[in-house]
């Protein structure tokens, strides 16, 4: 092994199935995990884990997303300042990064809710991590994180949101109409892989008084958040919802 430069030999493969077999194991078959990766040559100074946490995520496939963040991290080498920056650094120094399962989880609107949550308490505990997203990278406000905890949902497929038990409407501010939209259409059709953002392009003014729909968003556990395109010089921000309010 060179000091500067890594290639996949038996002996990596094999360790490298390794680690990525002891973290499907932790995932116990939960549909979605939450994640944290470790670095073995660094000692937790707060004694939480066996070794210090840089990187928090989410996946549906542990096995597969540990080979990926090792090859992706042979790939770039170090020349992003990020988790896989910190992992090139850990083979280089014949090591391999752990991977530990913060949390289980049923859908993945679940797992997106955590994965921001566990970051934001790691974040908390003084850890840093290597995430690059805001939520995931610093402390953020109260109302930061609820618009990210609302926002999360645009990112889900359709079989994702019908899963969660998503409930979505197209409604006329001026009351005209009001449908919902049949996730369990769109989940057994073509477009099952898009994701929720897509709606907002797909929607057009009203037809009897010409105003802008808006696109409500229900989660089960009563929460809602809603979209409705912006003006030329608004930000583009999902709008938060009361439990109770449509």
């Amino acid at each position: 092994m060179c000091n500067n430069s890594l290639e996949i030999g038996h002996d990596l493969e094999d360790r490298m199935n390794e680690v990525a077999t002891q973290f499907a194991q932790a995932a116990d078959g939960a549909p979605y995990v939450v994640y944290a990766i470790l670095d073995p040559t660094k000692t937790d100074p707060r004694s939480r884990y066996q070794a210090l946490p840089f990187y928090v995520g989410e996946t549906k496939n542990p096995h597969g997303r540990a080979i990926d963040h090792i090859r992706r991290a042979l790939a770039q080498k170090d020349k992003y300042q990020s988790a896989r920056s910190e992992i090139y650094r850990l083979m280089l120094a014949n090591q391999l990064p752990r991977f530990i399962v913060l949390e289980r989880c049923s859908t993945r609107a679940q797992s997106l809710e955590a994965e921001l949550r566990w970051s934001q308490q790691l974040l908390k505990w003084s850890y840093s991590l290597s995430n690059c997203l805001p939520g995931q990278s610093r402390i953020i406000n109260k109302l930061h994180y609820e618009r990210l905890i609302a926002n999360r949902l645009w990112k889900l497929t359709m079989v994702e949101a019908h899963a969660a038990g998503i409930t979505i409407t197209e409604s006329c501010p001026s009351g005209c109409y009001r449908k919902v939209v049949e996730l369990s259409a769109c989940a057994a059709s073509e477009n099952s892989g898009r994701k929720l953002a897509s709606l907002k392009e797909t929607i057009t003014a009203c037809s009897r008084c010409q105003s802008e729909p808006t696109i409500a968003i229900a989660e089960q556990n009563g929460s809602q958040t809603s979209w409705k395109r912006p003006s030329h010089n608004a930000i583009d921000l999902p709008r938060l919802l009361s439990p109770h309010r449509q």
